[in-house]
């Protein structure tokens, strides 16, 4: 619990990774918590987190109840999703980044979520690109890329159920 905040630049970048060995899922997650908010994670790289378990919020990176900045954040080789966002106050902003090569998702976005997404690529994922729950909102959704996901068949936006009770809008090739 508490803040944090890991800042490296475009020449040298912060990494986070296993101590050993290079499997999906290696060790848990970075997981932010509802006193987290203040967080920043920028030009960080996160790789082989995302450990199979409740423990672990089913990502490398993972949002609770909170709103952390993201920018130029790079997600790799997770054994669960990449990234995982959800709670009624999460309002998370993910920037310039990618997520890849995640042994589930690229990203999921849960109900009640107000997460802003911007310039981020979801790249050679296991499955889709991106799962988004029943009342979640995705803000500033432009400048997102999708490839190879689910060996292309997954170059989208899964919705979870639940009823659209307002118009969405999604770019040309996540639908």
């Amino acid at each position: 619990d508490g803040t944090l905040t890991a800042v490296g630049t475009s020449a040298a970048r912060i990494t986070f990774t296993a101590s050993s060995g290079t499997m999906n899922g290696y060790w848990r997650s970075i997981y932010f918590r509802s006193t987290a908010s203040a967080s920043r994670l920028s030009y960080v790289n996160v790789f082989y987190g995302g450990q199979n378990n409740a423990a672990t919020g089913w990502a490398a990176v993972v949002v609770n109840e909170c709103s952390p900045v993201f920018d130029n954040l790079v997600v790799s080789d997770s054994g669960t999703h990449g990234l995982n966002f959800f709670g009624g106050n999460a309002a998370p902003t993910l920037t310039n980044s990618v997520s890849q090569w995640n042994s589930w998702k690229g990203m999921a976005v849960g109900g009640w979520t107000a997460a802003t997404i911007t310039n981020t690529a979801f790249n050679n994922n296991t499955d889709y690109a991106m799962e988004v729950w029943p009342n979640a909102r995705i803000l500033g959704f432009t400048g997102v890329t999708a490839t190879a996901n689910k060996s292309n068949s997954g170059n989208g936006v899964q919705h979870r159920g639940g009823t659209i009770t307002a118009n969405e809008t999604w770019p040309n090739g996540l639908a």
